[in-house]
């Protein structure tokens, strides 16, 4: 490229760097001004967002003016205050198997006893419907009873794989343990580990939804419920309440409308599957998935030949999410949302979470305002459409000039 093209295009990206830096805040249709008075904040994003944000939420930014009129950026990570479990593990062995009668017992030793509420066993069985106790002890003479009848199954054939082998048990510390199995077949163990799991509650919203606001379709083979809510949820779990008291283990699927389109003959629905599971009676009817703007639900329950189920309300669980921000620059900041597209912001805050403080104060976001892109821009333009046409004129001109002579000197 030639110095005169060089210079040219330098001064096309001189001359629309402003028009660019006035024209950031005026992308967003949306802002809610924040009061800033330390350097980190926590900024609860508000709950009638979600209807008016992109899915990923990535179009959601923190913008500041400051006192000459320049527009900055505040980084922040966001957080969805969502339960976390924790697995530990403890080594152990398996003492001895024995039999009396149709009552097999598995004895474990911890080598180290620790405080344990999860066993979770794996059998080379394919199919029983077992009633277990769970004993503990220091010496194995006195055994003292943990939890009793508690069912673990497994279930394989044509149509199905299932097991539920986890026993759960309030936390116990003991060197022994030992699982009493009532079987006529023999428990053949394969696998097993002994665990404590720390659960930390998460901070969250419950929308409950009573049978009368549900629309139940029940069909041939299945039962397929629509929700309608009348604002927009961001929610990540599903709580199904089925009131019936008899065992059942049926398919189902849970999805949301997330667009429509109008056609001369009727609406066509695009519709996206959230979350496809078991629900059985053994287990919590509770299902998760990735965190989703919604205000719509349609979950379907397969009953193939089996008696409908009967239910009582769903539950849709909506975790806090919250903006950690960090404020170095005086300025008059708003929180932006309200974009057709944008990319993820990428900030290298990411890399430094060890340095945010643990208890950053929370401040109040501001009522919703719309931004007016004819009255709110941050910088003015330097010149009229006029202007920027003559220059844009002038510049196709050198441009084309400056190809002409290096055409003109190639052939040379």
């Amino acid at each position: 490229m030639s110095n005169l093209a060089k210079s040219t295009l330098l001064l096309c990206i001189t001359l629309f760097l402003p028009i660019q830096s006035w024209a950031k805040m005026d992308d967003y249709k949306y802002k809610r001004a924040l009061e800033i008075t330390d350097k980190w904040h926590a900024i609860l994003l508000p709950k009638d967002i979600y209807g008016k944000t992109l899915q990923n939420l990535y179009d959601i930014r923190i913008y500041g003016i400051t006192a000459n009129n320049d527009t900055i950026e505040a980084p922040y990570i966001l957080k969805a205050n969502k339960p976390k479990t924790v697995y530990s593990d403890f080594p152990f062995k398996v003492m001895n198997t024995t039999k009396k009668d149709n009552l097999h017992y598995i004895t474990f030793k911890s080598n180290d006893p620790h405080t344990i509420n999860n066993i979770q066993l794996k059998f080379e069985n394919a199919n029983f419907d077992w009633h277990v106790k769970l004993q503990g002890s220091n010496d194995q003479s006195n055994w003292f009873t943990i939890i009793n009848d508690y069912r673990i199954l497994s279930i394989s054939n044509e149509e199905i794989e299932y097991n539920y082998t986890k026993v759960t048990f309030p936390p116990s510390e003991y060197k022994y343990f030992r699982l009493e199995i009532p079987s006529k077949e023999k428990p053949i163990l394969k696998d097993a580990k002994l665990t404590r799991l720390d659960k930390q509650n998460g901070i969250a919203d419950t929308v409950s939804i009573d049978h009368k606001d549900m629309v139940i379709d029940e069909k041939e083979t299945k039962t397929e419920i629509a929700i309608k809510l009348a604002d927009f949820i961001r929610t990540s779990e599903v709580e199904v309440d089925i009131l019936n008291d008899f065992e059942y283990y049926r398919d189902i699927t849970i999805k949301y409308i997330k667009d429509s389109v109008k056609t001369e003959s009727d609406w066509v629905y695009q519709t996206e599957i959230l979350s496809k599971e078991k629900l059985n009676s053994l287990e919590e009817s509770k299902f998760s998935f990735k965190s989703t703007n919604l205000n719509n639900l349609i979950i379907t329950i397969k009953n193939d030949h089996n008696q409908r189920l009967n239910i009582n309300k769903i539950k849709l669980i909506c975790y806090q999410h919250l903006l950690m921000a960090r404020f170095t620059q005086d300025a008059k900041y708003y929180l932006c949302y309200g974009k057709k597209w944008e990319s993820k912001p990428d900030y290298d805050i990411v890399n430094f979470k060890n340095q945010i403080p643990e208890n950053i104060k929370p401040i109040p976001v501001g009522k919703e305002e719309v931004i007016n892109i004819h009255n709110n821009r941050i910088v003015k333009p330097l010149f009229n459409k006029y202007w920027l046409w003559a220059i844009m004129f002038v510049i196709i001109l050198l441009l084309g000039w400056s190809s002409k002579q290096l055409i003109n000197k190639t052939k040379e």
